[in-house]
């Protein structure tokens, strides 16, 4: 529907209605089908895959409608829906189990946007909304914090529903504002009840120099604040940070207790919740980075990322300990509450595009390394152009350190071949 405001100025102006259509369509479809080989580790969390019984075989085929509709620059609708079919395979010991097949839809954004004036625009629905200059992750993001260690044409950021409301006063200066106030995860986990809460972020930058901060909190009062930066050092090596902090961590940690409840002397590890640290004491999770930018197209990349909250050397074994006497805590154990669990994680990584021949090939090498429990982690993708609307994709992973460590406990190595075509 033309919107009457619209429809007078116009014809006041002797337009024709004709000349501009007053809804314009734009859209693509990716049609993404792969197959997957896994390798689980051989840890006493899994022995043999029996317990976990993780995938080591999978195929899988999707659809990624990308459509906008636009009235003018007033209304904008994004809508990126995923179809995705798939099929996997379980192996524990020797013993094949049946092949399991599912279908599955749901929506990578959804959201519509109105362009209130040059200055304003409003934002509704689920949205991928992110910042921060680093590639691991983004720490003063409360909404999006899922790490980009594993990106390849597969990779699917889980998105939130939220209403977002941009102001940019002037070229140099903008304001953000984040509402979340319905639940939008499907994975949630029941001990993980949702609760609405909101986000300002404010940035002032010229160029590739900008600087940012944020607070946060929820319907709990619980608030978090947290910065951002970055600065050209040369023509293009840039230094930048992104960092959070705030005064209480609802992951789950191991517990060490003297004996059960019978009385007993034997140590019992369990895990739980850790309590909120003494008054005015935070919880920073702080990333730096350098990255540099050559003048044909190859990225590289520096970060450490330290977390106050996030596990140590001891929390792992820890870890290990209460997952062997309990195996009922593997939800938690394999999901405490972080994207990435160790306290210390240093990350590098490289882009190389253009690579022969014909320039139709790109690799991307990415690698972190947990100082707290020595386990390492290496990803490389590469894609090839094999037509104009078909690519190829291939990618790599392999994991090294203890059988407790962060980016070793649960898979050794998969490979992934896949190719994606483009209406």
């Amino acid at each position: 529907m033309i919107p009457l405001g619209l429809l007078l100025a116009s014809l006041a102006a002797g337009e024709s209605m004709l000349a501009e259509p007053p809804v314009t369509v734009r859209g693509s479809i990716d049609w993404i089908s792969s197959g997957r080989a896994v390798k689980p580790t051989a840890t006493p969390l899994n022995p043999s895959n029996r317990v976990l019984e993780l995938p080591v075989g999978l195929a899988q085929t999707e659809l990624r409608p990308n459509l906008k509709l636009e009235n003018g620059h007033i209304l904008a609708l994004v809508l990126r829906p995923r179809m995705l079919t798939r099929v996997t395979w379980v192996q524990t010991g020797s013993r094949w189990q049946e092949a399991e097949g599912d279908a599955s839809f749901s929506w990578i954004e959804l959201y519509l946007t109105w362009r209130v004036s040059e200055n304003v625009a409003m934002t509704y629905g689920r949205q991928n909304f992110q910042w921060g200059p680093g590639e691991l992750t983004s720490p003063s993001n409360r909404f999006i914090q899922q790490s980009q260690l594993m990106r390849d044409p597969l990779f699917v950021v889980n998105s939130r529903e939220m209403l977002r409301v941009n102001l940019s006063p002037s070229q140099v200066f903008s304001a953000v504002v984040l509402a979340e106030l319905r639940d939008s995860d499907d994975q949630r986990r029941p001990d993980n009840p949702f609760r609405p809460r909101a986000q300002l972020k404010l940035e002032y930058g010229k160029n590739a120099d900008y600087v940012g901060a944020t607070v946060s909190s929820d319907s709990l009062g619980l608030v978090s604040f947290g910065e951002y930066a970055q600065i050209v050092l040369a023509d293009a090596l840039f230094l930048y940070v992104d960092a959070s902090h705030q005064g209480w961590s609802e992951a789950y940690y191991p517990v060490t207790t003297p004996g059960a409840p019978l009385g007993t002397t034997t140590p019992v590890t369990t895990m739980a919740r850790r309590h909120p640290k003494p008054p005015r004491v935070l919880f920073t999770n702080a990333l730096a980075g350098l990255r540099y930018n050559f003048s044909s197209g190859e990225d590289v990349r520096v970060e450490l990322l330290f977390n106050d909250a996030g596990y140590d050397r001891r929390d792992f074994r820890g870890a290990l300990a209460a997952g062997r006497a309990n195996p009922m805590l593997l939800p938690v154990i394999t999901d405490p509450g972080f994207e990435l669990l160790g306290d210390k994680i240093l990350y590098a990584s490289v882009r190389l595009p253009d690579l022969p021949p014909s320039k139709s090939l790109t690799l991307e090498l990415r690698y972190a390394y947990s100082l707290a429990d020595g386990s390492g982690l290496v990803f490389a993708n590469m894609t090839a152009n094999v037509l104009d609307a078909l690519v190829a994709f291939v990618s790599l992973y392999g994991s090294h350190g203890p059988v407790y460590g962060e980016f070793s406990r649960l898979v050794r190595g998969a490979a992934v071949v896949g190719a994606v075509y483009t209406w």
